[in-house]
């Protein structure tokens, strides 16, 4: 507990850095985002799975891609590491936290860095756990100046709704890894990321279609 609640604590001097923000000015938006979750149709349900994409499958997963998409738009904009994961976090010699494997910044979404920290696609912690961390990166950040005007409930919609996206996208380059690459170490991935997907779309009416379609495929998967 203590030593995430650090590597949130982190991510703030990153997100107030002017020098990190002219690393690269680049955004992480609407049309990346829109390429990530495409890949989810193409290396996932295509290759993977061989679905059959039909109309009204395409218009569902559109529906949520945009919902998806405009949740990142709305948020505050933040140089993010875009890889902030335990396998990317060392803990220092004065229990500070050491990142390693910048070269994917941008700027993007506030939530994105500790989605991908709390919801990790390698290593899975309890919901109690996660939310709790969340409120305490919430607290953080509003201390520190961020997220005016902004409440708890909106930041976790945001982080909710940032995870979907980022294991949208995680499911599809593990899929990509076994069918294009023919690395099977990825298989084992699949399914987190999948019950992630799973759990997090029943707490949203909006992605009710879509949850019935994930829970479908998690239980083929069992």
């Amino acid at each position: 507990d203590r030593y995430y609640k650090t590597a949130l604590e982190t991510l703030i001097p990153i997100y107030q850095s002017k020098e990190a923000r002219a690393v690269n000015s680049t955004r992480l938006g609407g049309a990346l985002l829109r390429n990530e979750l495409a890949q989810f149709s193409e290396w996932y349900l295509k290759r993977y799975c061989d679905i059959i994409i039909d109309p009204g499958l395409r218009k569902m997963l559109d529906k949520v891609f945009d919902a998806l998409i405009e949740n990142a738009d709305a948020q505050e904009q933040v140089c993010c590491h875009r890889d902030y994961h335990s396998d990317n976090l060392m803990v220092l010699p004065d229990d500070r936290i050491g990142v390693i494997d910048f070269q994917d910044m941008m700027m993007g979404p506030i939530t994105y860095d500790a989605v991908s920290l709390l919801r990790d696609c390698y290593v899975a912690w309890p919901d109690a756990q996660v939310d709790r961390w969340v409120g305490s990166f919430y607290s953080m950040l509003r201390e520190s100046g961020f997220l005016e005007g902004v409440s708890l409930d909106l930041f976790t919609r945001w982080f909710d709704w940032m995870g979907m996206q980022r294991h949208i996208k995680a499911t599809a380059t593990f899929a990509a890894k076994v069918e294009r690459d023919g690395d099977e170490r990825y298989l084992e991935f699949i399914p987190t990321t999948l019950l992630y997907l799973q759990k997090v779309s029943a707490r949203y009416p909006e992605f009710s279609d879509f949850h019935a379609f994930v829970k479908e495929m998690n239980r083929e998967l069992v």
